[in-house]
C-alpha cells in the first residue's frame, strides 16, 4: 500500500469522502485488517494467532464489498493517497439481503473458519444487531460500521473529522461500537454517549449514541 505521508496537520477541507470503488476494495480490506488485528473484538474471534490474519483479511474484505453495494463506504483521502476509511450506513441496512450475502461472498464464510469461530462472531453480531433494533424504534440514525486510519496518519484525528464532516452533510443521530474504556472515553469528548454495555465470554463492548452535529 502506498502510505499517505502526512507531515503537517491536516485541515478539514483537506479531507475528502468519497465512495469506494472495486478497485479500491483489496487496498482497504488490507488497511481494515492491519488496524483490526489490535481489534479486542477480532482476537476473541480468531484467537488462533497463527490464522488470525488471514481469515481477518477474509472477514474484511467481505464487509468491504457488502458495505460498497450501499454506498454506505467512504474513503478518506490525503492528496488523492489513501489515509483511512469511513464506512456509515443508515439503520435500515442493519440486516443484509441475500443478494448483499452472495455478491460480498459472507456466505462462503463457513468455508474459511470453524464452527467455534463462526459461533463466537455470530455470538457478538446477534448482540450488536439486536441493541441496534431497539435502538431503531424510537430514532433512525446512521451506524459507523468500520473506522480505521493508517498508523502514521493517527495523529491528525482524521477519524473524527470523518465523523464531524459527515455528520454536518446527513441528518439523524449517529452509533458506533466500540471496546474498551479507554475508547469510550475518548468518544465521549466528543458528545457520544453509551447506550448499551454487554459482555460475551472474556469480550467487552459498548454501543454509543451521538446526538446531531459534533
Amino acid at each position: 500500500m502506498e502510505r499517505a505521508g502526512i507531515q503537517k496537520e491536516l485541515g478539514e477541507s483537506e479531507i475528502v469522502i468519497k465512495t469506494i470503488q472495486k478497485d479500491q476494495i483489496d487496498e482497504i480490506a488490507q488497511l481494515l485488517t492491519t488496524s483490526m488485528m489490535k481489534n479486542s473484538a477480532y482476537f476473541y474471534v480468531f484467537n488462533n494467532e497463527t490464522s488470525r490474519e488471514r481469515k481477518l483479511r477474509r472477514l474484511m474484505t467481505c464487509m468491504v464489498k457488502l458495505y460498497a453495494r450501499h454506498g454506505g463506504t467512504y474513503v478518506i483521502y490525503h492528496d488523492a493517497k489513501i489515509a483511512g476509511t469511513f464506512t456509515c450506513l443508515p439503520s435500515k441496512h442493519l440486516s443484509p439481503n441475500l443478494m448483499d450475502l452472495v455478491k460480498s461472498k459472507i456466505l462462503f464464510l463457513p468455508f474459511f473458519s470453524s464452527i467455534r469461530e463462526l459461533r463466537r462472531l455470530w455470538a457478538i453480531s446477534k448482540r450488536n444487531i439486536g441493541y441496534l433494533r431497539e435502538m431503531q424504534l424510537g430514532l433512525t440514525f446512521w451506524h459507523c460500521c468500520l473506522l480505521a486510519v493508517t498508523s502514521e496518519s493517527q495523529q491528525f484525528r482524521i477519524g473524527m473529522k470523518a465523523i464531524s464532516i459527515f455528520l454536518r452533510h446527513h441528518d439523524g443521530h449517529m452509533v458506533i461500537t466500540t471496546q474498551g474504556d479507554k475508547n469510550i472515553r475518548y468518544f465521549s469528548q466528543f458528545g457520544f454517549v453509551v447506550k448499551y454495555k454487554y459482555v460475551v465470554d472474556t469480550f467487552e463492548n459498548a454501543i454509543m449514541l451521538k446526538n446531531g452535529s459534533l
